[in-house]
């Protein structure tokens, strides 16, 4: 399955900053979401990256000497380990810093950010690695770098965030030794890693076994007569009740007793052309009572509906919705992870609600915790 997977990955700041500069996938949320967490927000966005050369910090020199880590790692200037290949070294973080201070004076470039980034890739190349078998490969990274130049649409912080890593753009080529392998360790892996972890969780029938478990159960029974409300109950799974327009409402209907859908609830929702499009895919097609054929797959969920009227444009119909899981980090077999940078491993061990994080299995030879 992960062989058909998009490779369109999306570089958060080109999107959140200039909006349009990439088509915006539905996995959006998974790459910001380091940085949202209750408590981490604050920290990346008050903690400033760290003192170092003022060649490392500015873009366009590729010559950054890492400072040593504070660790006993036994290897200079590696900040921590994780799984079998996941290595952050201080060189990384340097160019994380750097590379991100290409986007302005509002930059989330501070040392933890980069960390949690690099953790976060680390952790997402070594799930797919080990458990969908379907690591990032060269050519991957071939195929990404040439899309990212193709397609973007701020060329001046492409190039100066290209410049860091020792690109010139009179030969076409990165001309520091190791600038181009560190260019898509620190720029273009996150990105990759976290597109196909995301098509991984939420896609594979392996991952989400018990869901297509019950779907199957569902078309099984409705197809015998169950009720949808009958189902929600048996399987645990979240019912509800709609009416959609294909046209905007002239008014919305406000708590009205007299209808069994009502269109709003207090103080009305406004119509959105969601609800046309939604009704041609899915409703127009049905009679009342109908259900429809194939569930309507999204990242969160399985969803059927039936549809149980239509009167002057208004269609009345049922949900059913199965969740798919999302306890993924938590229940898969643990990571090996070593941090031999006391400050960042206390200040990541103090993190809760990071559902990434609860994958990993802490060895560390500096800070054991609270």
């Amino acid at each position: 399955m992960l062989s058909d997977l998009s490779m369109d990955c999306v570089h958060v700041r080109f999107s959140t900053r200039y909006p349009g500069l990439f088509f915006l996938p539905l996995f959006l949320t998974l790459t910001v979401y380091s940085l949202t967490f209750a408590g981490v927000s604050s920290d990346i966005r008050g903690s400033k990256a760290p003192s170092v050369s003022a060649g490392s910090r500015s873009p366009g020199n590729a010559h950054a000497k890492p400072a040593k880590a504070e660790g006993k790692s036994g290897e200079t200037g590696v900040v921590a380990k994780t799984g079998e290949k996941g290595v952050i070294t201080e060189l990384d973080l340097a160019d994380f810093s750097a590379a991100e201070s290409c986007y302005g004076s509002d930059a989330i470039n501070s040392r933890k950010a980069g960390f949690m980034r690099m953790l976060e890739a680390s952790v997402g190349e070594e799930i797919l690695s080990r458990n969908a078998g379907a690591g990032i490969t060269s050519a991957d990274y071939e195929a990404e770098l040439a899309r990212v130049d193709r397609e973007t649409r701020a060329p001046e912080i492409l190039d100066c965030i290209k410049k860091h890593f020792g690109f010139d753009k009179e030969s076409g080529k990165f001309t520091v030794a190791g600038g181009r392998d560190r260019y898509k360790k620190v720029f273009l892996r996150k990105y990759l890693a976290q597109n196909r972890l995301f098509r991984f969780i939420h896609y594979d029938p392996k991952v989400q076994a018990e869901a297509y478990r019950i779907k199957g159960a569902v078309l099984e029974q409705t197809s015998g007569g169950a009720s949808f409300a009958a189902l929600a109950a048996k399987y645990g799974l979240v019912y509800s009740t709609h009416q959609y327009t294909v046209e905007e409402r002239k008014t919305d209907m406000v708590n009205n007793s007299s209808q069994s859908f009502a269109a709003a609830p207090e103080g009305g929702i406004p119509w959105s052309p969601f609800e046309k499009q939604f009704i041609e895919e899915h409703l127009a097609g049905l009679k009342p009572g109908d259900m429809g054929k194939a569930a309507i797959e999204s990242d969160d969920d399985f969803q059927f509906v039936r549809l149980v009227s239509v009167t002057d444009g208004k269609y009345d119909f049922e949900s059913l919705r199965i969740k798919k899981r999302d306890d993924y980090f938590r229940t898969s077999e643990k990571l090996r992870c070593a941090i031999y940078d006391a400050e960042l491993n206390k200040w990541l061990l103090g993190i809760s609600g990071n559902p990434m994080l609860g994958i990993l299995q802490f060895n560390n030879p500096v800070y054991q915790g609270p």
